[in-house]
C-alpha cells in the first residue's frame, strides 16, 4: 500500500526547508542578518596587561614613531608589525586574547590622553588658563614612561618625526626637537643645581635625581629650562615653555625659594609614584583572590558532577 500523497508532499517540503537552511548557514551574505556573527566586545585590559603593553611601547618608541622608508607602499609597516608582536606578548599572559586592532586602539587613546595632560600642565604653568577652569589629568603609573617618551621623542631622549602620508595613523603627533636657543638653555640647569662636590651624585636630567634630589644655589647668572627639572613641568614643543632667569639683582633667598618649590614638586611626584605602587599591589591581590575563587568554584562544580554521576 503506497503512502498518501499528503505525506509525500510533507516530506518534500521538509527536505526543501532543510536545504534552504543549510544554504543560509553556508552563505550568510545572502541578506539573512540573523546568521551573521555579531561583533563581541573584548574584555577590558587589567593592570598587568597595561603595564606590559606600555613597557613595550616605550621600549620600541623610536621604531614605532620613526618615519617609514620612502617608496614603501606594500606589505606590513613597522607599526603594524609592532602591533602584532605586542598583541602576541600581551595574549601570552593568559588573561585574555588580544588582537592587534585592540592594541592599536589602546595605544591611540593612551597617547591622546598623555598629549592632553602635557598640554594642560604646560598652559597652567605658563599662566594661559586658570587652574580651576582646566583641572589636571591624573595619569596612571603605567602611562608616565609614555608621557616622558612623548616629551623627549624616543626612549633614549632623541627626536623623530611621524609621516601620515604612508600610514593611516593621523592620531600620532610629530615630536620635534627644541630650538637651538631653548636647547642650549636647557643644559644650563646643571650649573645652577650642581656643585663640584656633588656633580657625580646628582643629575637633574636623569630620573634618579627625581628620587634623591640634592641641590644648592649658585650665584652665577644662568637660565634654567623648567622641563629639565621634572617631567611634570614640561610641555609640548608647540607651546612656549616657561624659563626661569637668575639675574645679578636676584638675592640668594629668592633663588633658595625657587629651588625649594622645585624640590616640593619632586617630592609630590615621589608620593604620587608610591601611591600608585600601593594601588598596583592592591589590584594584584584582588586579581589573585578572584583567580582563587574561580578555582574553588570549578572544584566544587567538578565534585558535584562526580557525585551526580555516582
Amino acid at each position: 500500500m503506497s503512502p498518501p500523497a499528503d505525506l509525500n508532499s510533507h516530506k518534500l517540503i521538509v527536505r526543501l526547508l532543510d536545504r534552504d537552511e543549510k544554504t543560509r548557514e553556508t552563505r550568510p551574505e545572502m541578506g539573512f542578518d540573523r546568521y551573521v556573527k555579531k561583533k563581541v566586545k573584548a574584555s577590558n585590559m587589567v593592570s598587568i596587561e597595561n603595564e606590559l603593553l606600555f613597557k613595550l611601547v616605550v621600549r620600541n618608541f623610536k621604531e614605532f614613531n620613526a618615519k617609514p622608508p620612502p617608496g614603501k607602499k606594500f606589505g606590513k609597516s613597522s607599526r603594524q608589525r609592532l602591533f602584532e608582536e605586542w598583541a602576541e606578548q600581551v595574549t601570552a599572559l593568559g588573561i585574555s586574547t588580544r588582537s592587534p586592532e585592540q592594541i592599536q586602539e589602546k595605544v591611540r587613546k593612551a597617547i591622546e590622553r598623555c598629549r592632553r595632560s602635557i598640554m594642560i600642565e604646560s598652559r597652567r604653568l605658563n599662566g594661559l588658563v586658570d587652574d580651576s577652569a582646566l583641572p589636571l589629568i591624573e595619569l596612571p603609573y603605567y602611562l608616565k614612561p609614555l608621557r616622558q617618551a612623548l616629551l623627549t621623542g624616543d626612549d633614549g631622549g632623541g627626536s623623530s618625526t611621524v609621516s601620515n602620508e604612508e600610514e593611516n595613523d593621523s592620531f600620532f603627533v610629530d615630536v620635534k626637537p627644541l630650538p637651538p636657543s631653548e636647547e642650549s638653555s636647557a643644559f644650563t640647569v646643571t650649573s645652577m643645581l650642581h656643585t663640584p662636590s656633588n656633580s657625580n651624585s646628582c643629575d637633574a636630567a636623569s630620573p634618579a635625581s627625581a628620587r634623591s634630589p640634592c641641590v644648592e644655589a649658585q650665584p652665577v647668572q644662568d637660565e634654567v629650562h623648567v622641563s629639565t627639572i621634572s617631567p611634570f613641568f614640561a610641555g609640548p614643543s608647540s607651546v612656549p615653555v616657561e624659563t626661569v632667569k637668575k639675574t645679578n639683582n636676584e638675592s640668594d633667598a629668592e633663588a633658595d625659594m625657587r629651588i625649594s618649590l622645585m624640590e616640593a614638586e619632586i617630592k609630590a611626584a615621589q608620593m604620587k609614584k608610591a601611591y600608585y605602587a600601593k594601588k598596583m599591589q592592591l589590584v594584584d591581590a584582588q586579581l589573585e583572590l578572584t583567580i582563587l575563587q574561580i578555582q574553588q568554584q570549578r572544584k566544587r562544580t567538578a565534585s558535584s558532577d562526580l557525585s551526580n554521576e555516582k
